[in-house]
Formats: C-alpha cells, sequence, structure tokens
C-alpha cells in the first residue's frame, strides 16, 4: 500500500509541475475529470464476451504549446476487464469445462496526449498511456478445472499496462466532454492460470467524460 501511495504522490508532482511552470500561460489549466468506462479484453481466444461497465476518475493539467496545440497530462484511478463465457471452444486451453469468467481490474493511470483545438470548441487528442494495476479480482461460475482452483489475483496478472489513447471532445468554457478509446498492448496475464483463462488477452476500454478546469 506504501508503494501505491508513495507511486501515486509521485504522479501528482509531475501533474502540478507543468502547471507551475506555466502558471503565466493563460490558455494553461488544471481540474478535474471523470466518466464512465465500458471495457473489454481483445483477444484471439475469447468470442463470447460482454463489456464491464465502470468508471474513471482523477486530475489532469491542460498546457498550452500554441493557440490551437496543448499537452493534457491526466493522472486516473480507472476500471478495467471483462464478462465473458468459456467453454471447450472459449480461452487457450480450457477444455471438458464451461461456465462464465469476470475480470475486474483497477488501474491508476497516467495518459499524455496532443490535444488539437477544431475550430475553437471542438478538440481531438491522442497519445500514449502508462498504467499500473493496483487491484484484480476474477470470479468464475459454472464448471472449473483444478488450475483454478486457487484465486486468480492480483499476483497472477501483468502489473503494467500500457498503450495508445485517442478521443474527441467539446471545450464549453470550464467545460469539456468528450469520448475516448483506450488500446492496450500489453498481454494481461502473468502466470500459468491467468494465461489458460485468458490467453493473450489486452485491454480496450471505451470512455464518456466530463472535466472541469480550473
Amino acid at each position: 500500500m506504501k508503494k501505491h501511495l508513495l507511486l501515486f504522490a509521485m504522479a501528482c508532482t509531475l501533474l502540478a509541475m507543468p502547471k507551475l511552470a506555466n502558471a503565466q500561460m493563460e490558455d494553461s489549466r488544471i481540474g478535474l475529470k471523470g466518466g464512465l468506462n465500458l471495457s473489454t479484453l481483445y483477444t484471439g481466444d475469447i468470442d463470447d464476451k460482454d463489456p464491464r461497465i465502470g468508471f474513471h476518475a482523477g486530475i489532469f493539467t491542460e498546457v498550452a504549446v500554441a493557440e490551437y496545440f496543448s499537452i493534457q497530462p491526466e493522472l486516473l484511478f480507472t476500471t478495467k476487464g471483462n464478462t465473458y463465457t468459456y467453454s471447450v471452444d472459449g480461452p487457450a486451453n480450457i477444455i471438458n469445462a464451461d461456465g462464465e469468467a469476470e475480470i475486474k481490474l483497477s488501474y491508476i493511470e497516467l495518459p499524455i496526449l496532443a490535444k488539437v483545438s477544431i475550430a475553437e470548441v471542438v478538440n481531438i487528442h491522442a497519445g500514449p498511456y502508462a498504467g499500473y494495476l493496483v487491484a484484480a479480482n476474477t470470479s468464475l461460475d459454472g464448471d472449473i478445472l483444478d488450475q483454478f482452483d486457487e484465486d486468480i489475483d492480483r499476483d497472477n496478472f501483468n502489473p503494467w499496462d500500457f498503450g495508445v489513447a485517442v478521443g474527441a471532445g467539446v471545450d464549453l468554457s470550464a467545460v469539456s466532454i468528450g469520448v475516448r478509446y483506450n488500446y492496450g498492448l500489453v498481454e494481461i496475464a502473468e502466470s500459468t492460470a491467468a494465461e489458460s483463462l485468458l490467453g493473450d488477452s489486452k485491454n480496450a476500454v471505451l470512455q464518456g467524460y466530463i472535466a472541469v478546469g480550473f
């Protein structure tokens, strides 16, 4: 827990530094943002998937670089995961078993986005993100195999997630609303049990958000 708090404090400091260094720039701001997540796992090993409904919340700093261009780092708590059915034709290495699996993942995430304003109020943005896994829980309902007798918890997952984010939004004075898609590039399973259940799964999240700048 102390390690997680230290990581969170360091990221907060990194977010605050650009704002302080550019305090005189008229179009720079800091604020709060949050919204809805629809997360899934993209993989060739799982066919029948239902999005997990979750959320994200945190802070952002927008630093103006030019009249219509800015850099926007964010620090977010975000949920990911998926619910899907497994069967004889389901995830890799699952045989003679069928049921439903619910994967719940929680990350501290740091996107760094390039933001371009179009027609003053519309923006498009894109950039990389890094995420650190702080919690994980897997629930299995149905027939299970011996390798899943023990809980598949955080230790079975890759602690780091990296990917790219793209989105668009509307800036209405201090308030912004928009949508974003996060595309993970890292396989989330790390242990043999997790790989048997999830194969080569990676994170994917569709977000709707509202942000308030100060």
